[in-house]
């Protein structure tokens, strides 16, 4: 047992010297200071008129499905108002086929609102990318004009006003040809 505490203690004695060694062997290096800022992602989808501008566009895209769907559900609220009005006055056969084609315009209504809601989903999600290539672009972009070295936009729990450069961004957006 004596003998293993010799060889541990020589073995630590050991790797303090490597230590020593190593830490006089590499050359100190002049302490940087890095440079760092912070972009508040909420504000430039916000206020960039690239987001907004990006809106308007899905919005114009999708004017027509939207109206033609407003217009199927207006004709079925028609014919159910109808039904409710005369359930008592028609004759079986003419409810039931009234009932049918309520059924069948609101399985078309369920339909077509459910595939609008996809292709916008995937059209948002399209935009969303080109948009957060592009604001992460102009970041890169300033960043290296301005010399930094680290730019946060998310998870940030506070941010001092000094390292927000948030409004040098949407500029930038707003100068480069944000919308297309």
């Amino acid at each position: 047992m004596a003998m293993r505490g010799t060889a541990a203690r020589a073995g630590m004695a050991m790797l303090a010297a490597l230590l020593a060694l190593a830490s006089t062997a590499v050359p100190a290096q002049p302490a940087t200071t890095a440079r760092v800022a912070y972009v508040d992602m909420v504000r430039v989808i916000e206020e960039s008129r690239l987001f907004s501008e990006g809106r308007q566009r899905l919005s114009e895209e999708f004017r027509a499905r939207t109206q033609a769907l407003e217009l199927e559900e207006a004709r079925l609220r028609e014919l159910e108002s109808r039904r409710d009005r005369v359930v008592d006055t028609l004759a079986a056969a003419e409810l039931a086929r009234l009932r049918e084609e309520i059924d069948t315009l609101d399985r078309s209504v369920q339909r077509r609102r459910t595939e609008m809601n996809r292709a916008l989903n995937r059209r948002m999600n399209e935009l969303q990318a080109e948009i957060d290539l592009k604001v992460r672009e102009e970041i890169a972009a300033h960043a290296r004009a301005e010399g930094l070295d680290l730019v946060f936009t998310d998870g940030v729990g506070f941010a001092h006003p000094r390292l927000d450069i948030t409004d040098r961004i949407l500029e930038r957006l707003d100068a480069g040809g944000g919308g297309r």
